[in-house]
């Protein structure tokens, strides 16, 4: 199993996003549980940053370019990730078989910033 969180657990995005924060930040502590309770089935979770996505039309509209680009000046990246940035965490979690309860972080360094 693959959950996936976000950066929103390390990096509270606006004051009043607490419930959001709590709510990814759980995936990691539900991940160590499930790993014990469902072993030997795996649990992983992969821990995104911001990513190009269509999500952020509808979130930002025609400010996303601007806001992204501002963004990923600050990111040790360099860039906002696209969802092909991500998919080798995904296929790493979901092939490795010795890796379990843990919390993959593809994030370009935002946690850092």
């Amino acid at each position: 199993m693959t959950f996936t969180s976000g950066i929103n657990k390390d990096r509270p995005p606006v004051p009043g996003g607490s419930v959001v924060s709590a709510i990814a930040g759980s995936f990691s502590y539900l991940a160590s549980a499930l790993s014990l309770e469902l072993a030997p089935t795996r649990v992983n979770v992969v821990s995104p940053g911001w990513v190009d996505t269509p999500m952020f039309d509808e979130l930002v509209g025609e400010a996303k370019s601007g806001f992204f680009e501002s963004m990923a000046t600050r990111l040790p990246a360099g860039k906002i990730a696209t969802p092909a940035d991500l998919a080798p965490a995904y296929i790493y979690a979901m092939e490795s078989d010795f890796r379990t309860g843990e919390t993959i972080h593809i994030d370009g360094g935002q946690r850092l910033i």
